[in-house]
């Protein structure tokens, strides 16, 4: 070891505190889900404002968004939308307790389908943990009820929100995620969805769908 090295590590042993907390003060730091600086952007805004910031920060991502007063719209807003991507009108829909009262046999040329995702489904509908104001991002807590692949797979994936989840800050939605839990251990997976897959890897050139769906279509819910 050089003069200059040892010199340099000597010093730096005078000036490291090397106590050991133990585990325990560790574990109890974690606990206390201590949170870092937070922008004020989109945390000091009214629920109205929020989704507005949701929408539009989604919107800039390239999602498509559309805002319904009830969740017996969305048969008919997804149809339409599929019908918009010249796309077959048969979705993949989570079983998700949300989607129980939703009417599907009011747009009957629609067909649903649950479970496990196949390579061949072309569309797929899921429910979200909560939305981030603050980019327009979606928490999607992955569950039996909720696979995660069901965001990966399909040419096109639609979510619903519910716009009492939308929070401001992603500080907030860790916090409604935790709550929402309860007593179970956290999602196996959450993954933060911010607009459609895309890369621009090859040549500057954006290339949608590269690593999941090449549209994302989010509906928002009032009243939920």
């Amino acid at each position: 070891m050089t003069d200059a090295r040892t010199h340099i590590l000597a010093k730096l042993e005078r000036v490291i505190d090397r106590k050991d907390a133990g585990s325990a003060d560790a574990d109890s730091r974690i606990s206390l889900h201590i949170a870092g600086p937070i922008p004020r952007r989109g945390t000091d805004e009214t629920k109205p404002e929020q989704t507005e910031r949701f929408v539009r920060e989604a919107m800039l991502a390239g999602a498509d968004v559309h805002e319904l007063i009830s969740i017996e719209q969305v048969p008919v807003t997804v149809v339409a939308y599929l019908r918009a991507k010249n796309l077959p009108l048969n979705v993949r829909v989570s079983a998700d307790g949300i989607f129980e009262n939703v009417r599907w046999n009011q747009e009957p040329g629609l067909e649903i389908e649950n479970g496990g995702v196949e390579a061949t489904d072309t569309a797929s509908l899921s429910a979200a943990a909560s939305g981030v104001a603050e980019t327009g991002t979606l928490v999607m807590a992955s569950s039996p009820e909720n696979p995660a692949m069901y965001g990966f797979v399909p040419l096109l994936h639609m979510v619903l929100l519910p716009e009492s989840c939308i929070h401001g800050s992603y500080e907030d939605a860790w916090i409604a995620l935790r709550q929402r839990q309860g007593n179970l251990a956290m999602p196996r997976m959450v993954n933060m969805i911010t607009g459609p897959s895309r890369t621009a890897d090859i040549e500057q050139t954006l290339l949608m769908g590269a690593h999941g769906p090449q549209n994302l279509m989010i509906m928002i819910v009032g009243g939920t």
